[in-house]
């Protein structure tokens, strides 16, 4: 082989190598842009105000009302006597702590500061009644599950609502935490909903309730739990 059919050997090699890394980087140019991760989507929404970004404050206040809210009930339900029900409302202030973490982090990936503004919950209390009978108690607890049905009902609407406009801004993030909460404010009414009908049931310490960790979700059963496992 002569020196110049080696050279024009090399050239092709060259230029078959050029040709295919060429080939590579469009398509990795192409793929990364049809298909952006989801981290660069979220980052596009850090330092910018937006009603999501505003959705999310409201709703991390809310939630750290309730919390501080069935804080309350707890204690006062203990103290008529309602262990069972002092457990629900302790344990729905988890829940909602759970859901006010989950709100947090996304705004602060926002590149913004949670803030709430704390309201004094209006808790029944016996001390202002002349007559405190088991009837009385009934009725003063009966007001507070009637606030927590209540509050759960608002939550419900309010999140429903935030989802709507998470879709608008195409915020996934915040789409994942709204939808999250929403189905466990389901789960928290339904609960309510059968205490108020079978109060009586919850003056005994026999009841054994559950929370899901990544949402806040409260089941019955131990087995309920692997409905939350990471999908």
């Amino acid at each position: 082989m002569t020196e110049d059919s080696e050279f024009d050997s090399i050239v092709q090699k060259v230029e078959i190598w050029t040709v295919i890394t060429s080939l590579v980087i469009l398509f990795l140019v192409y793929f990364s842009r049809s298909r952006p991760p989801k981290v660069q989507a979220e980052d596009s929404l850090k330092g910018k105000a937006s009603p999501t970004l505003d959705n999310l404050q409201e709703a991390y206040n809310s939630e750290a009302n309730s919390h501080v809210m069935y804080l309350n009930f707890a204690e006062k339900a203990r103290e008529e006597g309602y262990k069972d029900l002092a457990l629900l409302f302790k344990t729905l202030a988890g829940a909602e702590k759970i859901h006010l973490d989950n709100h947090a982090r996304v705004i602060k990936a926002m590149g913004a500061a949670p803030e709430k503004i704390m309201i004094v919950p209006q808790v029944a209390s016996t001390v202002d009644q002349e007559v405190e009978t088991t009837d009385n108690l009934s009725t003063l607890v009966q007001h507070d599950l009637n606030n927590s049905v209540n509050g759960e009902s608002d939550e419900r609407q309010m999140y429903a609502q935030f989802i709507k406009q998470a879709k608008l801004d195409n915020n996934s993030a915040a789409l994942e935490t709204f939808e999250t909460a929403l189905v466990a404010e389901h789960k928290h009414s339904q609960i309510l909903g059968q205490v108020k009908g079978n109060l009586d049931d919850w003056k005994l310490a026999d009841h054994q309730l559950y929370v899901c960790q990544l949402t806040g979700e409260i089941f019955d059963s131990h087995p309920g739990l692997e409905a939350c496992s990471p999908k």
